[in-house]
C-alpha cells in the first residue's frame, strides 16, 4: 500500500522549496507586475526613450506613472506630434494648453499638420513657450499680429517653417527677419500631394557681421 498522505506532503514540502527559491510564492505572487518594483530613477531612464504620445498614454496607467511620465516631459527638449494616420493622440488646442506649460525646456516644436481638423492657435505657443530654437507651425494659423506675438516671446528663433497658406502673404518671410535677430532660414511648408512631393522654400536670412 503506497502512503498518499506522506506523498502529497513531500510534493507540497519540495513545491514551497521551489517557489521559495525562485521567489515566486504563491499563484497572487506570480500574477503581480513586477515593474513597480524597480526605482524612480530606473522607472525614468524608460520613460525617457518613449515618444511623447507614448509617454501620454503610459502616465494613464497609474498615480506612479503619472508623476514618472510628468518629470519626463519636463525635461524634454524636442516635441515631435506628427499627426500620421493611426495617431496616438489627437493634438488640439486643449491639449497644447495643457502640455506645453508642463514642457520649461522646450527648445524644438514640430507638429504635422497630417489629420487636422482645423487650424490650432498660436498664441498658445506664445504664451507658454520662451527658448524655442526652431518651430515648425505647419497646422497653425498664422498671420502677422500672432506672429510678431510669437517673436516677441522666442526671441531666439532660428528655423521657422510656415504654413502653405502663408505662400499668400510674402510679407510674413521679411518680418521674420526684421523681429529675429538670430534667425538663420525660414521656410513655407508646401500643400502635400499623393503623387508626388515637393521640397521646402527655403529663404536664407543673410546678414552682416555687424547685424550679428
Amino acid at each position: 500500500m503506497v502512503d498518499l498522505t506522506a506523498s502529497r506532503a513531500r510534493r507540497r514540502r519540495r513545491k514551497s522549496a521551489r517557489s521559495e527559491a525562485t521567489g515566486t510564492k504563491g499563484s497572487p505572487e506570480r500574477k503581480r507586475c513586477h515593474v513597480n518594483k524597480l526605482p524612480t530613477e530606473v522607472l525614468q531612464k524608460i520613460f525617457s526613450y518613449l515618444k511623447v504620445e507614448e509617454q501620454l498614454l503610459a502616465r494613464q496607467v497609474c498615480s506612479r506613472w503619472r508623476a514618472v511620465a510628468d518629470s519626463c516631459l519636463a525635461l524634454r527638449r524636442d516635441l515631435y506630434l506628427s499627426g500620421k494616420p493611426p495617431p496616438l493622440v489627437t493634438v488640439t488646442d486643449d491639449l497644447l494648453e495643457w502640455l506645453l506649460p508642463r514642457m520649461p525646456r522646450l527648445r524644438c516644436l514640430v507638429i504635422g499638420r497630417a489629420g487636422q481638423q482645423r487650424p490650432l492657435n498660436l498664441d498658445i505657443v506664445s504664451r507658454h513657450c520662451r527658448h524655442l530654437c526652431l518651430a515648425v507651425l505647419a497646422p497653425f494659423h498664422v498671420d502677422e499680429p500672432s506672429l510678431r506675438r510669437l517673436c516677441a516671446s522666442c526671441p531666439r528663433l532660428r528655423a521657422v517653417v510656415l504654413p502653405p497658406q502663408c505662400r499668400r502673404r510674402p510679407l510674413l518671410g521679411p518680418l521674420l527677419a526684421e523681429l529675429l535677430p538670430q534667425l538663420r532660414y525660414w521656410a513655407s511648408q508646401p500643400v502635400c500631394h499623393r503623387r508626388r512631393r515637393r521640397s521646402h522654400r527655403r529663404h536664407r536670412c543673410e546678414r552682416s557681421r555687424a547685424d550679428n
